[in-house]
């Protein structure tokens, strides 16, 4: 009975109502869901990508060059770039015939922890950020050789894990990921509320992120 007497209260009215308040939440609150994603480094299969290419670090002088990757790189992004460098953070590049095809950021013994904020991690771990594959070469196994490049230098300077976020609808990256040895450690929480953005850990993140602190058993940073 209760449910007759519930769908007779239901209006044109009402229903117009919670239409516009339920998009009107959609349009200025945006909750979007993260995985962090980690690997071991002694224990990742080496996947070799399908077309010739070779990994290196880069540098300052390379940044010009971040625009053969991404069309969309512009400024802003230079900018931006140049700070992830003064911080120490590592630039590792793929080249085919000549051309950058592959950009990827390292950043050693922390994680973005949202916009703008840098938490401290063990110093045996590395956080991969932004790698990016130019459009016509994805597919190819790219990023899934720059996983070998950069866990294999950072082996040899004592760093033992990587970790990552990948949008849990990115499946198609999520499936390199998993190829390369990642696994799932728990959910990152996006929440906008229009032009404000803060981040919530779930409790398997903040657990893992709460891991001891240790040093790096090998050489410095600049090794590299």
């Amino acid at each position: 009975m209760s449910a007759v007497v519930m769908a007779e209260r239901e209006t044109p009215t009402r229903w117009t109502l919670r239409w516009w308040i339920g998009a009107t939440r959609y349009i200025f609150i945006r909750i979007r869901t993260r995985l962090l994603l980690q690997a071991r480094i002694g224990e990742m299969p080496r996947v070799s990508p399908a077309i010739p290419l070779s990994y290196r670090f880069g540098d300052a002088g390379d940044l010009e060059r971040l625009s053969e990757v991404d069309p969309s790189y512009d400024e802003s992004a230079k900018r931006e770039a140049r700070r992830a460098l003064a911080r120490g953070d590592r630039l590792v590049l793929g080249e085919h015939e000549g051309r950058v095809i592959f950009s990827g950021w390292a950043m050693l013994g922390a994680i973005k922890a949202g916009r703008g904020r840098i938490r401290p991690v063990s110093q045996t771990w590395a956080y991969i950020y932004k790698s990016y594959t130019a459009q016509p070469y994805r597919g190819r196994g790219v990023a899934s050789g720059f996983y070998g490049f950069v866990g294999s230098s950072l082996e040899a300077l004592g760093y033992d894990r990587l970790v990552c976020w990948v949008s849990d609808r990115n499946i198609s990256s999520l499936r390199a990921h998993a190829k390369v040895g990642f696994t799932t450690v728990g959910l990152i929480y996006e929440v906008r509320l229009i032009r404000w953005r803060t981040y919530w850990e779930g409790r398997q993140v903040r657990r893992f992120l709460s891991a001891p602190i240790r040093t790096t058993t090998g050489r410095s940073g600049s090794g590299f």
